[in-house]
């Protein structure tokens, strides 16, 4: 990949938006959206928009794979096996550097909610966790480069850390209870569920150390934005998506009971207590997410500590007009 796959699109976006106005209820517009790991808090306000039949009524038919890991699922993207996905900056910035023909176009959650969790014995500190056994999604993705970033910053030697790979955040947390390993990034969910069960100590949230650090994001290649029928997929993707978000913080307990069926669990009431959490930290993207000083940010940590090799300027990485397009139906909030 190199960067002379990067054209310019301006003749055939101007031709995607008058298409897009006869596209936005055609019923054959389909897409395929790659998940890096098993159902989650993070990507509820998608299962929201899909579950309540918000993107069928919109002509948008959406077809979900699991792809374990950030750099997989950026692969699908790039190849074209999957339209999007949704997954941490420092991949998709380290993809541009690298000449992937890609931009971000929205997200769902901007900034992270995850905890550093250790399993019960493992330590009560962070510096108790440098030469323990972690649990990652995959080597060189956000879940590796976090504590490591956090240790760093802290002065601890973490030269005896170990990493083992073993998928998204259930098998994480399913790796910490079973004593495979003794520590790992969870989300809210998981940490007080670990908590609740007497498995796992939250040692530090990555937001008392990382302030506005990013979390997951929408990718899309350049050239899909180009083409009429794949920008207007996405157009609907992203605005229902937006609509989803604001009904996860309007009806924590009503979405609750629509991650319960996709997590496949009974847990409502601790799934409520979970969004309510998450409500409360503002992690949420309910204007589309995609703010300047979140990335920047995101990018001045990952440049520090090597994740990314080069600078990617804001209007390099994203493209706003598909969030934009949406908040002139949607409105801001």
């Amino acid at each position: 990949m190199t960067n002379n796959y990067l054209g310019k699109f301006s003749a055939a976006l101007v031709a995607a938006t008058l298409a897009f106005g006869s596209m936005a209820h055609s019923a054959d517009l389909k897409m395929t959206f790659a998940m890096p790991t098993t159902p989650a808090p993070y990507v509820l306000p998608f299962f929201v928009a899909k579950d309540l039949g918000w993107l069928e009524k919109a002509g948008l038919t959406v077809e979900e794979k699991v792809v374990t890991g950030d750099v997989n699922c950026l692969r699908a993207v790039i190849s074209g096996e999957a339209d999007t996905t949704l997954i941490g900056p420092n991949t998709i910035m380290q993809g541009i550097v690298s000449g992937a023909p890609i931009k971000i176009v929205g997200t769902l959650q901007p900034v992270v909610d995850y905890q550093i969790v250790a399993r019960v014995g493992s330590g009560n500190s962070l510096k108790d966790l440098g030469d323990k056994k972690w649990a990652i999604a995959s080597v060189g993705g956000m879940t590796q480069a976090l504590p490591r970033m956090m240790m760093k910053n802290s002065g601890i030697d973490s030269s005896g850390a170990q990493y083992l790979s073993v998928g998204g955040l259930a098998a994480r947390y399913q790796a910490i209870a079973a004593g495979t390993v003794d520590a790992s990034l969870l989300d809210v969910q998981l940490a007080l569920r670990g908590e609740h069960e007497g498995r796992t100590k939250t040692i530090r949230s990555v937001h008392d150390d990382l302030p506005n650090m990013g979390y997951v994001f929408f990718p899309m290649r350049t050239a899909a934005l180009s083409d009429p029928k794949q920008r207007a997929a996405m157009q609907i993707f992203v605005r229902e998506g937006i609509r989803g978000v604001r009904y996860v913080i309007d009806n924590p307990e009503e979405a609750a009971k629509i991650l319960a069926k996709r997590m496949k669990t009974d847990d409502v009431a601790g799934l409520t207590e979970t969004l309510k959490k998450l409500n409360t930290l503002g992690v949420w993207g309910i204007n589309g997410g995609i703010d300047k000083d979140v990335l920047d940010f995101s990018q001045k940590v990952y440049r520090e500590s090597g994740d990314v090799t080069a600078d990617v300027p804001y209007d390099k990485l994203v493209d706003t007009s598909l969030v934009d397009a949406s908040l002139k139906e949607l409105g801001k909030r």
